[in-house]
């Protein structure tokens, strides 16, 4: 299949390079990636503001290094240099996104701008501290059909691994996404502030993202791109309670 791949590290990130030739080995794969690390960066876009694009061949494969968000990428090369790929992949991100992570991850909306867009689409992320991400990527392609076929554009599959190598996994679960929640301050850093955190321990069972990836195990979530609102009863008297 044609694959459109991207990711919110950058394209000199190596998780990018070795899950791109990973790919390759039996799909079309063209990479459009940010010129620098854009962690963080959400659903945001270009908007109102000029992006410039870079073709580069690395690894014998089309790379489009692009000055703009992770959704850039998507946008840009779902509209400009490939529009008819079957699928849109981002990843392999060097952390995991779990539980409420998945708000501010540019790897989870880069996949959910694909699903906007009406292509099937998967965000894969895992916690590499040593940079060996080829279990993951080989898992990826292996399993990539039954992947594709959990995204119809409206849902997109995000998938995570706490571990690094296959012998360490304890298996996969299939969850919802859980809350991630942290202790936040800001910590003087030359003349500015740099936001710092530690993890508050998840609670819950392993049917969430953030306890089973915890516990070894891959995680697997389907999230819809729409975005659901509950139903008001009572919605006079709940006027009432505004204040003007």
């Amino acid at each position: 299949m044609k694959i459109l791949l991207v990711n919110d590290d950058g394209f000199k990130a190596k998780g990018i390079r070795v899950f791109a030739n990973k790919l390759a080995s039996k799909h079309n794969v063209i990479v459009a990636a940010p010129k620098s690390a854009s962690s963080g960066f959400s659903h945001s876009l270009s908007l109102g503001r000029i992006i410039k694009v870079k073709h580069k061949v690395i690894d014998n494969l089309d790379y489009y290094i692009i000055s703009g968000t992770p959704c850039d990428c998507v946008k840009y090369g779902l509209l400009s240099i490939c529009p008819d790929v079957d699928i849109v992949i981002s990843g392999i991100n060097d952390l995991t996104n779990v539980g409420t992570d998945c708000v501010y991850s540019g790897t989870v909306n880069a996949a959910f701008e694909g699903g906007i867009l009406g292509k099937p689409a998967l965000a894969v992320s895992m916690n590499a501290p040593n940079g060996y991400y080829d279990d993951v990527a080989t898992f990826i392609l292996n399993n990539l059909d039954y992947l594709k076929s959990l995204s119809n554009g409206e849902f997109v599959p995000t998938i995570n691994f706490e571990n690094e190598r296959k012998e360490n996994w304890k298996g996969i679960r299939f969850t919802e996404v859980g809350e991630k929640k942290y202790n936040d301050w800001y910590e003087k850093c030359g003349k500015g502030y740099i936001l710092k955190g530690n993890l508050i321990p998840p609670k819950g069972d392993e049917n969430v993202d953030v306890v089973a990836n915890l516990n070894g195990y891959v995680s697997l979530s389907i999230s819809r791109l729409t975005c659901e609102s509950i139903v008001i009863e009572n919605k006079e008297e709940e006027s009432k309670k505004i204040c003007w």
